[in-house]
């Protein structure tokens, strides 16, 4: 999904692609110097990255508002991504402090380990496959089951 950006003005500077209600985001690979695309001198919005290396990890949270931190468990969107790291490593990040409120488990999130990720003290959980295999939009025109699953996933988030 892409989203028309605005500055602090309220004015349209650029389209860029939209990772969650929470900010904008480019993939570390698609970084050179600093931020790129059309980012206005002064722009105080936010910005997130995805990363799926522990290494990077500090220094992404040092450039970021966010980090997508994956893949946790094994994608359910998408089936040859699995899990990146053991929960071992994923246990010692959270020791060393690099797991916190800033960094967002991404990666095979569903409601059964939800609370593995609060456990390992990430800021949030992003959710993408769970929600999108409760709902075929070639065949199904009801939304209500979704919605009621999105609402039971959100209470145990909260």
């Amino acid at each position: 999904m892409f989203h028309l950006c605005k500055d602090e003005n309220g004015n349209d500077y650029g389209w860029a692609k939209v990772l969650d209600y929470i900010g904008v985001g480019w993939r570390p690979e698609e970084i050179e110097e600093g931020i790129p695309g059309p980012v206005p001198e002064g722009y105080k919005g936010k910005v997130g990255r995805t990363c799926r290396d522990l290494a990077q990890l500090k220094e992404l949270k040092k450039q970021s508002a966010y980090v997508f931190l994956g893949n946790i468990f094994d994608s359910q969107s998408e089936p040859l991504e699995p899990s990146t790291f053991t929960m071992n490593q994923l246990e010692e990040a959270s020791d060393k402090g690099l797991i916190d409120k800033k960094v967002y488990a991404l990666g095979g999130m569903n409601f059964d380990n939800i609370q593995i990720a609060r456990d390992l003290g990430f800021g949030g959980v992003v959710i993408r496959g769970d929600l999108w295999n409760k709902f075929n939009i070639h065949n199904q025109m009801d939304y209500k089951e979704l919605i009621t699953y999105f609402e039971k996933l959100r209470k145990l988030i909260y």
